[in-house]
């Protein structure tokens, strides 16, 4: 096999940079080493083992099957690509989080108009003030209105209706169809990871020597970067039913070349570039969605945030040991997000006792309501056990949403001793 720069397979001469070629559109800026360098710009990277680098002539031309522009234009074109990523990008979690809010909004401000209209109703209930009598307006209150739920049970998750879940899905396929335009100038051998990454992989098959001091396992994960948050636009953590991050041409590619298929060293350090690019690239995308899309109330989508994350602790040991700065902010996110759940999503109504005491009445059924969805939000809270620190998930659990709660009235609903045991 011949490798660009190299002339026939017998090895370097002092007249050839034995360093790969054809990365200059994705390496610029990001990992110097790997450019089509001189000797007088970085001598170090462009010396064969033992020479020094005065005595290294420049390097070769590159070959004509892979063209290389000029550093001013390929650095301009790289971040063209990247605004384009971005853009994309910024516009799905729009669309995304647009929709989660309105659904937010609308559930909130339905349990608003319920508690004032209960607290109006239940001011017109009390025998001392003018209007109707308590009796009358007590007969009115018992009657069950059709359709009016009982609250004996955890509710449901909220969920779009089938007009807003068509506009979703038709402004997903606008943003991904346009996402496939980023590249169409780009040839396949610069932004598909596995042709990206076979580069190094020659790199490191044939001249060892060089691969391993220049630290590309510490490069690579920032240069695939914008690559895998192309392939990640339609993937979205809190559905089930969506596509599996491993199952990602990205995924498979970095691990087949990292992993080395039967290339074999006491010290691999590209092993850890897997978890790296885990940690640095899949993380953020997760903590993007629990900042602005995750409904800790629903018990689907935290279901699902945290099988995967449980996957990533098992598979990649993300959350052990001493916590990076990508971890910690993921974790900080999803704290920050359940807190702010308990403020605005839990509410517990205070009644005259009369009206709570009363089984049918709506001012009843409101509390116990908002009592199971404070349950709700208890269980959902659980699925973090192991993942948040656990003196962070107490202060949630116990400080945060159990104690405000009122006790002397919950302490006559029967799962209540269970769930505080």
């Amino acid at each position: 096999m011949t490798l660009p720069h190299t002339g026939s397979g017998a090895g370097p001469s002092l007249s050839t940079c034995h360093l790969p070629s054809g990365l200059l559109q994705f390496a610029v800026g990001w990992a110097p080493c790997l450019c089509h360098q001189t000797p007088a710009t970085y001598p170090e990277r462009c010396s064969p083992p033992g020479v020094q680098p005065s005595q290294v002539l420049p390097c070769q031309p590159a070959p004509p099957h892979t063209p290389l522009t000029s550093s001013r234009s390929s650095r301009i074109h790289y971040k063209t690509m990247i605004v384009e990523i971005n853009s994309v990008e910024v516009d799905m979690h729009t669309l995304l989080s647009e929709q989660a809010e309105a659904l937010l909004s609308r559930r909130r401000e339905a349990i608003q108009q319920e508690s004032s209209r209960l607290q109006q109703l239940s001011y017109a209930t009390d025998p001392h003030c003018e209007g109707d009598s308590g009796e009358s307006v007590n007969g009115k209150q018992n009657k069950i209105e059709p359709g009016e739920k009982d609250y004996g049970s955890l509710p449901a998750d909220s969920e779009l209706s089938p007009k807003e879940e068509a506009e979703l899905q038709k402004g997903r396929a606008e943003i991904l169809s346009r996402s496939q335009g980023v590249f169409c100038d780009v040839q396949e051998d610069f932004w598909e990871v596995k042709k990206v990454l076979s580069r190094f992989d020659e790199w490191r098959g044939a001249f060892s020597e060089s691969y391993h001091p220049a630290y590309i396992s510490l490069c690579l994960p920032k240069l695939l970067n914008p690559l895998i948050r192309h392939q990640l636009l339609g993937w979205n953590p809190l559905h089930a039913a969506g596509e599996d991050f491993e199952a990602l041409p990205w995924c498979s590619a970095v691990e087949t070349v990292c992993h080395g298929l039967g290339y074999q060293e006491a010290e691999h350090t590209d092993r850890k570039t897997l978890p790296a690019i885990i940690e640095k690239t899949l993380l953020p995308k997760i903590q993007g969605f629990v900042a602005l899309v995750w409904d800790p109330l629903s018990s689907r989508q935290s279901v699902c945030l945290s099988e995967l994350c449980r996957r990533l602790q098992d598979d990649y040991s993300l959350f052990e040991g001493k916590q990076s700065k990508p971890v910690k902010a993921f974790v900080e996110a999803v704290s920050g997000r359940l807190g702010s759940s308990v403020d605005d999503d839990i509410f517990i109504p205070h009644y005259p006792k009369k009206f709570l005491d009363d089984r049918s009445s709506p001012q009843r059924r409101s509390g116990d309501q908002q009592f199971w969805t404070a349950m709700k939000l208890l269980g959902n809270m659980g699925q973090w056990d192991g993942l948040i620190p656990e003196h962070a998930l107490k202060e949630l659990m116990l400080d945060k949403l159990l104690n405000p709660l009122p006790y002397d009235d919950a302490t006559q609903r029967d799962p209540i001793s269970g769930l505080c045991q």
